[in-house]
């Protein structure tokens, strides 16, 4: 058996015991083969969505529609479930591009991607990657809003065992 056709027997296995619909893409290095299960179904980007809003912070910082150093306001209505710490600080603080660009990556921060997704524009986001020839991608809400719709609040200030229950 190739080394490819095992891994995807393996990897085949690990998706049927998961109650979840997800989609898997694979580059095999040493062959340069791929393995796609359900690769072309869509899915929702949710943290994946951070790359999208870092390329295009650069690339409206390549056209001066900011800098690294200007300042952006918290607002309670940034404040995003899911990972991240600007939920602990409190509303007015200013951190800059930079300080928000390095919390959405480092450590996947949802408030600071919705301050930037926010301030970049979710509709230029979204034309910027069908520009790069990603037409399949589709930056259509902040993550706020995908965690209104997919729980019974998005309230940032609910009880984290609650919502966990």
């Amino acid at each position: 058996m190739s080394a490819l056709a095992d891994l995807q027997t393996r990897v085949e296995e690990i998706v049927s015991r998961v109650d979840a619909n997800f989609g898997v893409s694979i580059l095999h290095i040493e062959s340069g083969q791929t393995l796609n299960i359900s690769a072309d179904v869509p899915v929702p980007l949710a943290s994946v969505v951070k790359i999208p809003v870092l390329v295009e912070a650069f690339h409206q910082l390549r056209e001066w529609r900011f800098q690294l150093d200007d300042r952006w306001t918290l607002e309670h209505s940034h404040k995003a479930l899911g990972s991240g710490i600007l939920t602990q600080f409190d509303d007015g603080l200013t951190p800059t591009v930079r300080d928000l660009l390095t919390l959405m990556i480092i450590i996947s921060d949802n408030t600071a991607t919705d301050i930037l997704i926010e301030r970049l524009g979710v509709q230029a986001i979204d034309d910027f990657m069908h520009q790069l020839g990603l037409s399949q991608t589709h930056v259509a809400h902040t993550l706020n809003e995908i965690f209104a719709d997919m729980l019974p609040t998005p309230d940032p200030d609910q009880e984290r065992y609650e919502l966990a229950r």
